[in-house]
């Protein structure tokens, strides 16, 4: 699935989580998937952007 974390310590204990029902964790992050990632939602725009021309490049100011 999906587990949030912002520190190290949080991630190894995300990661513990998953392998404790590793194959739950695979369905889940599965469906997330397919509700947000298929291919009927992101390949019009994907391709759409890579067919896009180029943009003029606007200089950045140092830092």
């Amino acid at each position: 699935g999906l587990l949030p974390f912002s520190t190290v310590e949080q991630a190894r204990a995300a990661f513990a989580v998953v392998l404790c029902d590793y194959a739950r964790h695979c369905r889940a992050a599965r469906a997330i998937a397919a509700e947000y990632l298929r291919a009927e939602l992101v390949l019009g725009e994907l391709l759409d952007y890579a067919s896009a021309s180029p943009r003029p490049r606007v200089a950045r100011l140092p830092v």
